[in-house]
């Protein structure tokens, strides 16, 4: 079980589990890998929602305004698209033959627009069978209902349930145990969930390298759905409730995507990573009562902690009073140990302790494209360290590896330690940086850190890094814009 402790020695170096607390010398955290499988969801079946499959549109089925074979598809690195055309179908409101998932990971169809079968224009028609488009088995929305069927037009309402339909719970499943069922995807409509309990992925249901079981945005919202968490309990420091209802989501299981949510409130941890090839992608999480988003290696399965890759996410305002500020990093992977994890594109700022923290964690890591600024500005206690980039700590060996990193404007306003853009915190093995740049940090640049290639950019504040709009990609843009 992880533990929340906090001990206080000034100048002294700390070791502490999940809600522990860091001091000075090395600053510690609270306890804690990459790529896309190949593959990605497979196609709709026979007049399903429009979908697409290897190369441009997909052949049509029979009957409605559907698709036949094909269907989103990512391999290594993003989806494809599908041979073949549009279907028409007779007119009418029945639904076409589609609407059912099909096949292993497949998705539900949308209906066609008449009575299956013939040919002729179809002109509309309710949804037929799953009812679901595009990538989304189940849908959920602030309005659903746990008793609806999870369609789009009839969501349900929480998360939690939503993965429940999509991975329906096995009795005396055991740990690595695969996902019952065909699907893979849940979508959550825009809007605010308030939640007083943390969501699960539980390892008796690990995804595969083929079906990565996957918690989205609705792929055309404007907006991100708002996970707020605010209502959970709040916890002193060192209180280990055994629920263990401290986090917002707990990632245990292998193979899982969350992707465009946005986090708030968590009473611990805003999002915990516990399994393998686990993704975090284009989140939003701030106001954590600990770190915002962390990698663990302590969900006691083979392999957790490892090949886990957080893409394109902020993590920002994360503070933990309770702990008078010791441990709400932005990123971390802390006091554990697991190979192949990556941070790329990824955004830290005003947190009330550092933006990245590798305390303890035994394996190297990889940063690259990152910023990490105003760290312990706003929102600093007096156990606040306020550093850029911490990599290691509690003299534990790993070589770390940055790139393209850029740390600035740490100043924190009462912590006990000087804040650096990037610091080795008594890590003995060598570091790099390539191609990073820090400026305008109170205890220095770079402490024990091998950088090579440095690129400054002094006029870039934190208002402006904090202000910068991401591509349309989710990455961060060129620093050198700004």
């Amino acid at each position: 079980m992880l533990t929340r402790s906090l001990v206080f020695t000034a100048m002294l170096s700390l070791a502490v589990a999940p809600f522990g607390c860091s001091s000075s010398g090395d600053a510690t955290s609270s306890t804690g890998g990459a790529g896309p499988g190949s593959g990605g969801h497979p196609a709709n079946g026979t007049g399903g929602s429009v979908a697409t499959g290897t190369g441009g549109t997909a052949t049509p089925g029979s009957g409605g305004a559907s698709t036949g074979t094909g269907g989103s598809s990512s391999g290594t690195g993003g989806a494809s698209t599908g041979s073949g055309g549009t279907a028409t179908g007779s007119g009418g409101s029945s639904p076409g033959s589609g609407g059912k998932p099909a096949g292993t990971g497949g998705k539900a169809g949308s209906a066609g627009g008449g009575t299956p079968g013939g040919g002729g224009s179809g002109t509309g028609g309710a949804v037929g069978g799953g009812g679901n488009s595009g990538p989304c088995d189940i849908w959920v929305a602030p309005t659903g209902l746990d008793t609806n069927p999870g369609t789009e037009a009839a969501p349900v309402l929480t998360p939690q349930h939503a993965y429940d339909l999509v991975c329906p719970a096995q009795a005396g499943a055991a740990n690595g145990a695969v996902c019952a069922g065909t699907l893979s995807t849940m979508c959550l409509k825009a809007g605010t969930y308030a939640l007083a309990t943390r969501i699960e992925f539980k390892k008796t249901r690990m995804g595969t390298a083929t079906r990565i079981i996957t918690m989205m945005a609705d792929p055309a919202a404007a907006t991100k759905p708002i996970l707020d968490f605010s209502t959970q309990p709040r916890l002193a420091c060192g209180d280990k409730p055994a629920d263990k209802n401290i986090y917002g989501i707990d990632m245990g299981a292998d193979w899982y995507r969350v992707k465009g949510i946005e986090v708030n409130g968590a009473n611990d941890t805003g999002i915990l990573v516990q399994g393998s090839h686990d993704f975090v992608e284009n989140c939003d999480v701030h106001d954590s009562a600990d770190t915002g988003i962390k990698i663990s290696s302590s969900s006691g399965y083979t392999g957790s902690g490892t090949f886990n890759t957080i893409l394109n996410c902020d993590s920002h305002h994360n503070n933990d009073p309770q702990c008078m500020g010791a441990n709400a990093d932005g990123f971390g992977a802390k006091e554990g140990t697991g190979e192949g994890n990556l941070f790329d594109g990824c955004r830290s700022w005003d947190n009330a302790d550092d933006g990245w923290d590798f305390y303890g964690w035994t394996s190297p890591v990889t940063v690259k494209n990152s910023w990490a600024f105003n760290m312990g500005a706003t929102t600093a206690g007096t156990m606040s360290n306020g550093n850029g980039f911490k990599m290691g700590g509690n003299s534990v060996p790993a070589a770390h590896v940055m790139m393209n990193c850029f740390g600035f404007d740490n100043n924190g306003n009462g912590g006990h330690k000087a804040d650096w853009g990037f610091t080795n915190n008594s890590n003995p093995s060598t570091i790099t940086c390539t191609g990073c740049g820090a400026w305008n940090n109170m205890g220095g640049a770079f402490q024990s850190i091998a950088h090579t290639g440095d690129v400054m950019y002094t006029s870039v504040t934190a208002a402006k890094a904090a202000a910068a709009k991401r591509t349309a990609t989710g990455a961060l843009p060129a620093i050198s814009t700004l």
